[in-house]
């Protein structure tokens, strides 16, 4: 599943992850906020996929294409799908090797939107650039010492706090990102 992210941006679209501990009320907000054309869901949290989708349906919104991802090795296609929705391995097999990357506009083109329902409950989204994640990058491994000096040795371990600031920087266009 970690080649969706790279996927999703280099397809010319926005990756937009959800809490999975949401219900499908929450969710459906959220993809409707998102105007999301695919979600992508683990076989595991079908169910609440489903009735997710039921509630945008029920509004009359445009329905995003579902795309089931079913981890295990026994069975790795899922079985019973409506005939919109895909099986993640199936679709990824038939994918076009031929396929051009659909390169950003501009570097403040985005990348990501980070969805957080905070202290209010009520959803909201940090929309995140290019620009601001390709700045967060450099300078997270740029020197570990100085820039990053809660990582642990094997960089493993890295302060949540610290995590958050940078790219809440990178949002706002603080000094981190603007160089």
């Amino acid at each position: 599943m970690q080649e969706l992210h790279f996927a999703v941006s280099m397809a010319g679209a926005v990756l937009c992850t959800l809490n999975m501990r949401h219900d499908s009320a929450m969710l459906s907000i959220l993809l409707m906020r998102s105007e999301a054309k695919v979600i992508f869901v683990d076989k595991k949290l079908l169910e609440i996929a489903q009735g997710t989708l039921a509630l945008l349906a029920d509004k009359k919104q445009n329905l995003p294409l579902l795309v089931v991802i079913c981890q295990t090795n026994k069975s790795p296609t899922v079985e019973n799908l409506n005939p919109r929705d895909h099986d993640y391995e199936s679709l990824r097999g038939s994918g076009d090797s031929s396929f051009t990357i659909r390169w950003p506009r501009t570097e403040f083109d985005p990348i990501s939107i980070n969805c957080t329902s905070g202290t209010t409950s009520r959803p909201k989204g940090v929309v995140y650039s290019h620009r601001c994640v390709s700045q967060y990058h450099r300078h997270f491994f740029a020197s570990q010492d100085e820039f990053v000096p809660c990582l642990s040795l094997d960089r493993s371990n890295v302060s949540l706090q610290r995590l958050v600031h940078d790219l809440g920087a990178c949002s706002v266009g603080w000094d981190e990102c603007s160089s």
